[in-house]
């Protein structure tokens, strides 16, 4: 069975960064929990040498590739709402990962 990783990675000025972190924490991540497509979440720094940047990856495991098709990150109001209150601050980008099994 194919594993699917669905992957946002925000990059967030420093001057923000702790309010968003917060966000992601008790906004974002519980309202996304809800959402049938996907489960188990992982948030993780990610080190970046930008200094005035941090940057935190969000990951789910996708149940279904064709259930991914539900979720738009350009529509969804947990994210628009964060968005619309730090706009310049924070960047997301998303990317769908699969994993590759191969014999070591």
């Amino acid at each position: 069975m194919d594993k699917y990783i669905y992957n946002i990675t925000f990059h967030v000025s420093k001057a923000v960064s702790k309010e968003v972190l917060e966000y992601i924490k008790t906004s974002l991540i519980p309202i996304w929990n809800g959402y049938s497509h996907w489960d188990t979440p992982r948030l993780m720094r990610v080190h970046t040498p930008q200094e005035d940047v941090e940057a935190f990856a969000l990951q789910y495991e996708v149940k279904s590739i064709d259930r991914l098709s539900e979720f738009n990150e350009h529509t969804d109001k947990a994210l628009l709402l964060l968005l619309d209150a730090y706009p310049q601050k924070v960047m997301p980008f998303s990317v769908l990962m699969q994993e590759e099994v191969w014999d070591a």
